[in-house]
């Protein structure tokens, strides 16, 4: 069985690492993102998601059908503050992120709003609903519908769509307006002992498939690699030089036995734990206060049964101890 693995950091000064098995029907199908095809090849069967195509091309006949040819005009601009960096963990450094948005071409006030919050999967994560006039700006600190944390060093991306008023819709010859942008976080360090412990949780170190190397790797999944690792061993650095860290692996257990888990995942879990562990110690923290631990399919985020989710196992968590 073939297997590719991502891992995933925490910001708990321990870290795990979560591996993806590429044997099994990829999660994001025909995707362009280099990020989903850690999980294999895609399946034809399933309709395409191109995160970077937010725009819904059908029009909606519960607003009204037009026969004019929709107009080039009508979108929505939004700006973002930080693009990178944003880090909602309670430490007073980058626990907001402000969007800014304008509608433009139309000039009445819109019938109704709504901005949204994205995953990699295109899964809604947070949601924001109004009528009349789209709010200039908008303030996140983070908290999810769920209340699902989320991941350091991922893109996530914001998505609004307004509804103007039927006079302007049968101007543009459009049901809505859209705009979208992505945004980047930085290393979340979630609390687990005050000034002393905390966990890091990171899902974008990506291995080549069944091993525990970087050889077979894409550009940009080897870059992705390097800015993760290079931000965790920044942030902790700025704690102390003399910090430890556990580096815990995570894998899916794709089959839900323990055969599979004591045969594959834990060893490979394990390996990949000990290569992070080496790479931070490259980047100047001390190797005897660093370990590594392979957790192989235990502690999964998401259920056997909740397969669009199974993404979301395969990570690193560091457990960072002052």
């Amino acid at each position: 069985m073939k297997r590719v693995f991502l891992a995933l950091a925490g910001v708990t000064l321990v870290c795990t690492t979560i591996f993806a098995a590429s044997s099994m029907k990829p999660i994001y199908p025909n995707s362009t993102d280099p990020l989903f095809h850690i999980f294999g090849p895609a399946d034809s069967s399933a309709s395409e998601k191109n995160s970077d195509n937010l725009v819904d091309k059908s029009e909606s006949a519960a607003i009204g059908d037009f026969k004019k040819k929709p107009s080039s005009k009508g979108s929505v601009s939004i700006s973002i503050n930080p693009k990178k960096g944003f880090t909602p963990d309670g430490n007073g450094v980058n626990d907001e992120i402000t969007f800014t948005q304008k509608t433009k071409d139309i000039k009445k006030s819109p019938e109704s709003w709504k901005v949204e919050i994205l995953d990699k999967n295109n899964e809604t994560l947070k949601t924001w609903e109004g009528k009349g006039n789209l709010p200039a700006t908008l303030k996140w600190n983070g908290q999810t519908n769920s209340g699902e944390q989320l991941f350091s060093s991922e893109t996530y991306e914001v998505k609004t769509t307004v509804v103007p008023e039927q006079s302007e819709r049968e101007s543009l010859g459009k049901n809505e307006i859209y705009g979208n942008a992505k945004f980047k976080t930085g290393v979340l360090m979630e609390e687990i002992i005050p000034e002393k412990q905390w966990k890091i949780v990171v899902n974008t170190i990506y291995f080549d498939a069944n091993a525990a190397t970087f050889k077979d790797l894409s550009k940009e999944q080897a870059a992705e690699n390097k800015e993760t690792l290079d931000s965790i061993a920044k942030q902790v650095l700025e704690l102390s030089k003399d910090i430890k860290i556990e580096v815990q692996g995570y894998a899916n257990n794709v089959s839900n036995t323990e055969e599979e888990n004591e045969k594959e995942l834990l060893p490979l879990s394990k390996d990949r734990a000990d290569v992070i562990k080496k790479e931070l110690g490259k980047r100047g923290l001390r190797e005897k206060n660093l370990t590594a631990v392979g957790f192989g399919g235990a502690n999964p985020i998401a259920s056997w049964e909740d397969q669009a989710h199974w993404w979301k196992n395969r990570r690193v968590e560091f457990i960072v101890t002052k």
